[in-house]
């Protein structure tokens, strides 16, 4: 690639990360104003919100968030691979951010993180496996969350829950620990059949060859299983964290609710949360959360207050977050590009 070639590449993206930023911000007005209307009448509990509670549910989900950062953090660590853990946590803030934005955002999101993790020289095999294992930690985290709430309140669950779901949920463990516990054989096959896949137009012959290349390759990534442990520690207490925010908000509220109705509740809001109908499950998260917690014994009125209060904490201040943190990144990019530009120039005299 030619010099100019690389700065207009460079220029190219900076204007794409602008134009993010611009999307990110426009989306967040517009759903937030379209929230106007549901908020009259809960006032009060805004009103008479302790500043101690602000300070508090922010310190945690800024907590939750570093969480976050570290499954990945440490899922690196044992492919003896090292990353800036500041930058991992810019990356997590950023792609967050980008997944509360738009329409299916689970995908842009995933996208964002894989191309920071190759920005940070982490070959594309890693950069995969360390996404794959992310989404399974974190889902496998939220279902053993809910299986703890499903067998721990059974006098709440009685007709809500039956006991084929809670095998069901049993079942989605068992199958998540076996994906971690053989992640390097599930990912090679994984590998296979994708490049298998992509490279069928070149004949069945080459495609068997580079798909078996790519197996072999990504078969040689070895997962250690302390740090895969330590990664499923993280993902818990991400959505400890998280969760803790809740409670805050329904205490805040006067809510008399069970802790495993709330666990229960708060499982069934982050599940929607990766339902690809709304940016960030909005609107579906708070409906279906907030049901769930009246459902469980809890007041309508300071329900929904808890539950808007709570995503007003880990869903709108993720926006702010997550649009600073891209800038972030983007200047410490453009400072390395910097860098690398007088090192070419300096190298070509």
């Amino acid at each position: 690639m030619s010099f100019s070639s690389y700065r207009s590449t460079r220029t190219t993206k900076r204007w794409f990360g602008i134009a993010l930023l611009a999307v990110t911000f426009g989306l967040a007005v517009y759903f937030l104003r379209s929230k106007v209307v549901e908020l009259k009448g809960l006032e009060h509990y805004f009103a008479t919100l302790d500043v101690s509670y602000i300070a508090f549910a922010i310190a945690l989900e800024l907590l939750s968030l570093m969480a976050y950062a570290s499954v990945s953090y440490y899922l690196i660590r044992g492919m003896q691979r090292r990353l800036p853990y500041f930058k991992l946590v810019l990356a997590s803030s950023a792609s967050t951010a980008l997944g509360n934005s738009v329409p299916f955002g689970a995908a842009a999101s995933t996208y964002y993180f894989y191309h920071r993790l190759r920005r940070l020289a982490l070959d594309p095999s890693r950069s995969a496996l360390v996404l794959a294992g992310l989404n399974i930690l974190t889902i496998l985290a939220l279902v053993v969350l809910s299986v703890v709430g499903a067998l721990g309140d059974q006098s709440q669950i009685e007709g809500l829950v039956s006991p084929i779901d809670i095998a069901f949920l049993a079942a989605i463990v068992a199958l998540l620990l076996f994906v971690v516990l053989k992640s390097e054989l599930v990912v090679s096959r994984f590998a296979y059949w994708i490049n298998y896949l992509r490279s069928i137009r070149k004949g069945r012959e080459d495609a068997v060859r580079i798909a078996n290349e790519a197996k072999v390759r990504t078969s040689l990534i070895k997962v250690g299983r302390t740090e895969t442990l330590f990664s499923f520690a993280a993902a818990i207490l991400n959505w400890l964290f998280d969760l803790a925010v809740l409670f805050l908000m329904l205490h805040s509220t006067h809510s008399r609710i069970s802790l495993l109705g709330v666990l229960l509740a708060y499982s069934v809001g982050a599940l929607a949360a990766n339902l690809p109908l709304t940016p960030g499950g909005l609107g579906v998260v708070e409906g279906s959360m907030a049901v769930a917690l009246v459902a469980f014994g809890g007041h309508e009125v300071p329900s929904i207050a808890a539950v808007v209060l709570y995503r007003l904490f880990s869903y709108w201040l993720l926006l702010p977050l997550g649009a600073v943190s891209h800038g972030v990144i983007k200047y410490l990019e453009a400072r390395q590009d910097e860098k690398e530009d007088e090192w070419v120039s300096h190298d070509g005299i």
